[in-house]
């Protein structure tokens, strides 16, 4: 019996101890909780703590509101952005390939050139050839 009550003293001391320990880390949550219950007893309505909670979930859900509006204008944006990274790139690409087709066509006119103008000297039409090209080439 005397070991029972020992057990429970000292059971009831830790949880205090515990509880104290809390309390004392959380002692806000603590405050905030006992003037809530203060108000709700001593008021003689709700209506003043109900009204100050609602326009706090009001402001809250225009709150997400805003940052889910502010989010989906700022995807709608980058898709945009990367639209038009598509598109110019597309465009530069096409113009790359139109000038090179033509300076193709400008090179082949003048090999051919350089090849009739000099078909004795074919050490001559490795040189013009290198230096429109770019390329070493040997003919014999």
């Amino acid at each position: 019996m005397v070991l029972t009550k020992f057990v429970i003293v000292t059971t009831l001391k830790k949880i205090f101890k515990k509880s104290y320990a809390w309390v004392k880390k959380e002692w806000k949550f603590v405050t905030g909780l006992a003037i809530g219950i203060f108000i709700m007893v001593f008021s003689r309505s709700g209506s003043p703590l109900k009204s100050v909670l609602n326009r706090s979930k009001e402001d809250y859900k225009k709150e997400i509101e805003l940052i889910e509006s502010a989010h989906k204008k700022e995807i709608e944006d980058r898709d945009i952005a990367i639209e038009r990274y598509k598109s110019s790139i597309d465009q530069i690409e096409k113009k790359y390939e139109e000038d090179k087709k033509t300076l193709d066509k400008k090179k082949a006119n003048l090999i051919s050139k350089v090849i009739s103008e000099n078909s004795d000297n074919p050490e001559e039409i490795t040189r013009r050839i290198a230096e429109i090209t770019g390329f070493k080439i040997h003919l014999s």
